[in-house]
């Protein structure tokens, strides 16, 4: 249901955001093979073949940074709209409440 789409996590705690590989005003792709962040104000964007991300159940995505050994789960606790969901970051021992929702991408 999450991959080959663009979504955008959010928090309102500013460090938290850095906890996932997506940061305000950045839409992300998710593939089997890649990620590709695209920044929705800037214009620009990336791929990152660093991250791993997948499904370890039917509401909890695992990611982890081959690079660092960084491992976040972003579990999804129920839909807030139409294209929202209600997610909680783990982070190491640091839990986080926030949202997964999709995003246009407005690049070329």
């Amino acid at each position: 249901m999450f991959r080959q789409k663009w979504w955008e996590f959010s928090t309102k705690n500013v460090i938290a955001n850095t906890f996932v590989p997506s940061y305000k005003n950045y839409c992300t792709y998710l593939d089997d093979e890649y990620v590709f962040y695209w920044n929705t104000v800037e214009g620009y964007g990336y791929y990152d073949w660093d991250w791993e991300w997948y499904c370890a159940n039917e509401n909890t995505m695992k990611l982890i940074n081959h690079a660092t050994g960084d491992e976040v789960s972003v579990r999804i606790y129920g839909k807030l709209g139409p294209d929202c969901h209600d997610i909680k970051i783990t982070y190491g021992s640091t839990v986080i409440n926030g949202e997964l929702c999709g995003c246009l991408y407005n690049g070329p």
